[in-house]
């Protein structure tokens, strides 16, 4: 069996041409039942209504105060939904979404235990796939496999989320050309999801902030023409009436020991230091730089300073690989 060791990296070294990670801390939900399409429109934020087997959304699921328990992306093969999400979001918003979903014709499953999920990124990614899979991969965000499906992600640097039944042949298939690439246990997917401002939220952010918070309407992950769900109210507010004062930002910097979720960030004020966020998700090279995502205000400086409570560290902003500008 192959052994998906942390790749080691430095903040200056070229990524290599393709990176297969472990991606043991994400998981799968399912959907399924004659009313899961009705339950889960009055349940999360993006719009599944139209939804191909060959597309993805990005979506999100609020409390009825608007704030995110989790974000996901979703797939759909026939009658099933697929939600892939981070394990430690599934353990949070299954059973607040199983609460009400006893009074609907639906089944919500933790699938986790019976796939593998892994994450293929660089610029022979594609060419990777295609022959571990023998396929020709098209412009579908969603490929469909006989044991699993291959999701195309949106990024500067190509990559793929790849799931698979879990068995020995399924093993067997991801392993054949393993020895062509990087092998990563996972962490350095967390790097690439940082790079990317992914509207992934940490456990330690779970039930905080707003989606718009989360960046998760750049990654049109909000419909605010589909009617009602848990907490649109408080999102539609927001958008509507320029309530939202934060966003998500990437941080990087040098630190003197491992940053980890949920620590304090604080911004310097001159000769002082204010609190002003937490960390969400956080990746460190080899040569001690630190990648963070956290949710911050957004008016702040560009060349605004930051620092990790009671770690010595100086931390700058990274821009964003897209726009938070919104277009009507």
């Amino acid at each position: 069996m192959t052994q998906f060791n942390k790749l080691t990296l430095a903040s200056t070294d070229a990524l290599p041409n393709v990176i297969v990670s472990e991606l043991s801390h994400w998981g799968l939900m399912t959907a399924t039942g004659e009313q899961r399409l009705s339950y889960l429109q009055g349940q999360l934020t993006c719009d599944l209504v139209g939804l191909e087997d060959q597309q993805t959304t990005w979506g999100g699921h609020c409390d009825p105060k608007g704030k995110l328990w989790s974000t996901f992306q979703v797939a759909k093969k026939g009658s099933s939904f697929y939600f892939i999400m981070r394990k430690d979001a599934l353990a949070v918003t299954l059973p607040e979404l199983k609460k009400y979903a006893v009074f609907s014709k639906v089944e919500l499953t933790d699938a986790s235990a019976f796939c593998n999920l892994y994450g293929i990124a660089g610029e022979q990614a594609e060419q990777w796939l295609n022959k571990t899979f023998a396929i020709t991969l098209g412009e579908e965000a969603v490929t469909h496999l006989p044991n699993g499906f291959v999701m195309r992600l949106i990024g500067e640097t190509p990559r793929f989320l790849v799931l698979l039944q879990k068995s020995d042949a399924s093993l067997q298939q991801i392993s054949q050309h393993l020895a062509e690439a990087a092998t990563d246990d996972g962490s350095f997917w967390d790097a690439l999801d940082i790079l990317a401002a992914a509207p992934i939220v940490s456990a330690a952010m779970s039930s905080v902030q707003i989606p718009q918070a989360f960046n998760l309407q750049a990654y049109d992950g909000v419909s605010f023409t589909k009617g009602c769900y848990t907490g649109q109210e408080t999102v539609a507010r927001a958008k509507y009436r320029g309530t939202n004062k934060r966003a998500m930002a990437i941080l990087s910097g040098v630190t003197a020991s491992e940053v980890n979720s949920g620590d304090s960030i604080e911004l310097q004020l001159g000769e002082n230091w204010r609190s002003s966020g937490k960390v969400n998700l956080s990746y460190r090279y080899s040569d001690g730089v630190q990648l963070i995502s956290s949710v911050l205000p957004n008016n702040l400086e560009t060349d605004s300073v930051f620092k990790i409570t009671d770690n010595e560290s100086t931390l700058a902003f990274m821009p964003l690989p897209y726009s938070l500008v919104e277009v009507d």
